[in-house]
């Protein structure tokens, strides 16, 4: 996690992404006695080496190991106790901060709507009305695809949405 005064001093960067590092609680209220094992060691240092990636140093290289070996039980607890026979006493996250949610959209689908509307207006210039349009860029497709064997899928309101949006945009 980057302090609040790493944070002060990059105010002219776009921070998007940041890795928090999160105590791993057991189920059940806190027992007295020995620890699983504190995380306050790792967390000083893996402080100390995300504040020099922000800064545009070279962390430790053990950082890595510890941050991919941390992504991997988050993601796939069961898994990394199979391969380690001990889980960590954290959790690592990577995390939005720039106040989006979600995924972030496909830069790829905006070409392809823009490759599908002009296969239509192509079609539609050669006098085939707007479904037969639709229609044969639809055949068009799944032969390329067949001939490329290409698993995936496209349909009709696909190619109907990405011509539709075009032209709207066109007429603004």
């Amino acid at each position: 996690m980057i302090d609040p005064e790493c944070r002060a001093r990059l105010a002219d960067e776009q921070l998007t992404f940041e890795i928090r590092f999160e105590d791993r609680r057991m189920r059940g209220r806190p027992k007295g006695g020995r620890r699983r094992g504190s995380s306050a060691r790792f967390r000083v240092h893996w402080k100390a080496d995300t504040t020099k990636m922000s800064e545009g140093l070279q962390p430790h290289p053990h950082f890595w190991g510890c941050l991919r070996a941390g992504l991997m039980e988050t993601n796939n607890p069961a898994l990394f106790r199979e391969i380690f026979k001990t889980s960590l006493p954290f959790t690592v996250k990577i995390v939005q901060i720039d106040g989006r949610r979600g995924r972030r959209p496909n830069p790829e689908l905006g070409e392809r709507d823009r490759v599908l509307a002009d296969f239509v207006e192509h079609r539609m210039s050669l006098d085939h009305g707007y479904d037969s349009a639709i229609l044969g860029t639809l055949d068009q497709i799944w032969a390329t695809a067949k001939e490329e064997c290409w698993r995936g899928t496209i349909g009709k309101k696909t190619i109907k949405d990405a011509y539709d949006r075009r032209k709207s945009e066109n007429r603004k």
